[in-house]
């Protein structure tokens, strides 16, 4: 739709590149710069954790939910981006995520800052076999 800590195991501990707190449903590679865009973007910060239940609710526990900056190489442009990832893409995936996407369309609309709902058709970072 054209409308993101390592540790050892153990309780308190995540995964490496889950981040506790709202958005326990998402993993990202630069938790710093996902953090530092909501804070420029607080609106945005209101909408991602419903988003991301949502998301994670239309598409399952087995989906992973990637929570990136986009940064333009162009022009100086950054935006956020929700990557939903699954093993196997059904034919039907664009009109789910774009389902996904309008129903947080008015609150997107009215919050400061940008997000992509979007897929970028990989698998999941943490179930790639070797």
């Amino acid at each position: 739709m054209s409308h993101t800590t390592s540790g050892k195991a153990g309780p308190g501990h995540r995964p490496r590149g889950r981040r506790p707190g709202a958005v326990d449903h998402a993993v990202s590679l630069d938790w710093s710069a996902v953090r530092h865009y909501l804070r420029e973007h607080p609106d945005l910060g209101d909408v991602v954790p419903a988003l991301c239940e949502h998301v994670r609710a239309e598409f399952g526990s087995e989906a992973e939910l990637a929570l990136e900056i986009y940064r333009d190489p162009e022009i100086r442009d950054e935006y956020l981006t929700l990557y939903v990832r699954l093993a196997g893409y059904p034919p039907d995936m664009l009109e789910r995520l774009d389902r996904a996407g309008l129903a947080f369309q008015a609150r997107l609309t009215r919050a400061r800052g940008y997000l992509l709902l979007t897929t970028d058709f990989r698998p999941p970072r943490n179930r790639r076999a070797v």
